[in-house]
């Protein structure tokens, strides 16, 4: 029976072969020589799904390595490997007792620090007060000397005054001396005139002696009258001379006076007065270097003493960042914690991350919030969900993938480090971006449709993809048609279709098979 089936089989397939050599004898006979016979499809609307497959290991969502900040003996560690711990549980306390020690030192040294703040502060306030006494002194010198130079230029000016009007009066009264001396003088003149006249009457014997006598005695009482009149006006001009005399010693006396008080002023005004309110001002300016040294950088470096330690006092006890399971310990009471080395993990597995990649091509149908399926490979007959949480913004190192993950949560049973994989469900669909440039450009509705092509359409060379369309109107002589090499974009690729993103349209003729010999411009015949 065997024998029969395998006979018959034989034959069948040796008449299948004799057809098609006989319809490629046909063919070729058929085609001018050199002419490439080309197999195609037309390009058409649809829509392609597929499935992207991530292999990976899972993860925890969340993992903490505890360690410490200060060095110290270990006085507790609070649980051991798988044990389960909260977030802000105390996992690890070190022994404080010398940092205690350093405090209380620091402390001390910084209320001797305020100490001298204080004392520097009150030898500021006392130069300050010694400044304000020497500038009040200056002030009451300058003042004084000011009030006597005005008082004795105004008794200066008084006694100007004065002279100037003893003078004025000492010339008056010589003026009216020598007018009462002059008309003294005249009534003599007159008086002996008369007299001589009268006396060679008298001698005569014209004149009797009692005309005479009144002769003489007018002669006599006019020169009586000029003596009175010197006499008068040399006292008159006594009198007057020493008022000047006096006038004029006043005036000596004021203008000393004002001499001494305009010394007295200058000194008190003089850079030498000025030496005392330097000297406490440069006082004043050292007392508050020293208090602005004592109370900045002292009292500073003390706070800053007491902060440091404070700090490590704080993280002398280490708490659970996270909750989770302790999966690796590497402390025990009594070892030494040194800063920055491990001393637990703790992992939170309440949900697992798959960590894989994606190839480029479907980076735009794969989204953050996307619902997947995951298998876990010693779980194979159990499908969990999980959602994609992170798509790289950018490629891995090798180029051409980027990195993706995806969260699931643990139903309890699970444990990282497992092997796994998801099927991520794509669908081409025309994105916004594409949408508004296709209605910007007054395309209809039908024109956002998707168009697909068979996967063996789709030619890569010299990182070009591209597909050769066939010219179907260019028909010239027997079966012949030209080929055109049109560049496309691709999208995604199905198990037997791939999605042209741009670059083709519906209704296209495009090469599936038989690709040797083609370029562009080239003539191909089709193969029935």
């Amino acid at each position: 029976m065997k024998n029969i089936v395998s006979t018959i089989s034989h034959k069948i397939i040796s008449a299948a072969l004799l057809t098609a050599a006989a319809a490629s004898l046909a063919a070729c006979s058929a085609a001018p020589s050199g002419t490439p016979s080309v197999k195609t499809a037309q390009a058409r609307e649809g829509s392609i799904s597929a499935t992207v497959d991530v292999a990976g290991v899972l993860l925890p969502n969340t993992t903490q390595n505890v360690s410490a900040k200060i060095s110290g003996a270990v006085l507790k560690v609070a649980g051991n490997v798988g044990d389960t711990v909260n977030k802000g549980d105390l996992l690890i306390r070190i022994d404080v007792h010398e940092l205690q020690a350093q405090l209380a030192q620091a402390q001390a040294a910084k209320s001797n620090t305020q100490d001298q703040v204080g004392i520097a502060k009150a030898a500021v306030d006392n130069a300050a007060a010694s400044l304000e006494a020497a500038k009040r002194t200056l002030d009451n010198q300058v003042a004084q000397a000011k009030s006597a130079l005005d008082a004795a230029k105004t008794a200066v000016a008084s006694a100007k005054t004065a002279v100037d009007t003893a003078e004025s009066v000492l010339k008056a009264t010589k003026e009216q001396a020598d007018v009462q001396i002059q008309q003294a003088q005249i009534a003599l003149d007159q008086a002996q005139k008369n007299y001589d006249t009268n006396k060679q009457l008298f001698d005569a014997g014209l004149l009797p002696q009692t005309g005479m006598d009144a002769y003489t005695t007018a002669l006599d009482s006019a020169q009586n009258a000029l003596e009175l009149a010197n006499a008068a006006a040399q006292t008159a001009v006594a009198t007057a001379q020493a008022g000047e005399g006096t006038a004029q010693a006043a005036l000596g006396t004021t203008q000393a006076n004002l001499d001494k008080a305009q010394l007295t002023y200058d000194q008190a005004v003089s850079p030498d007065a000025q030496s005392a309110i330097v000297a406490a001002q440069g006082a004043l300016t050292s007392a508050q270097k020293q208090y602005q040294s004592a109370s900045t950088s002292g009292v500073a470096v003390a706070d800053a003493g007491i902060g440091n330690i404070d700090a490590q006092l704080q993280n002398a006890d280490i708490y659970a960042g996270i909750s989770g399971v302790i999966v690796n310990k590497n402390i025990n009471e009594g070892d030494v914690a040194s800063p920055g080395v491990t001393l637990l993990t703790i992992a939170d597995t309440s949900a697992l991350k798959l960590r894989g990649t994606i190839d480029q091509s479907v980076l735009p149908y794969v989204r953050n919030g996307q619902q997947v399926s995951v298998v876990c490979d010693i779980y194979p007959d159990r499908r969990l969900s999980g959602t994609v949480t992170s798509v790289g913004p950018m490629s891995v190192s090798t180029g051409g993938v980027f990195p993706i993950e995806i969260t699931l949560q643990n139903p309890g049973d699970l444990a990282p480090g497992i092997s796994a994989h998801a099927s991520i469900e794509i669908k081409s669909e025309i994105k916004s971006e594409i949408k508004s440039e296709i209605k910007s450009g007054g395309a209809s509705d039908s024109d956002q449709n998707h168009i697909t092509v068979p996967n063996s359409a789709v030619q890569t060379a010299d990182s070009q993809t591209f597909v050769y369309v066939v010219s179907m109107g260019s028909r010239q002589d027997g079966n012949r048609y030209t080929v055109t090499k049109c560049p496309v974009t691709a999208g995604i690729k199905g198990d037997t279709d791939t999605e042209i993103l741009s670059g083709l349209k519906a209704g296209d003729t495009v090469v599936t098979a038989n690709f040797a010999g083609l370029a562009d411009g080239v003539k191909v015949e089709i193969m029935q």
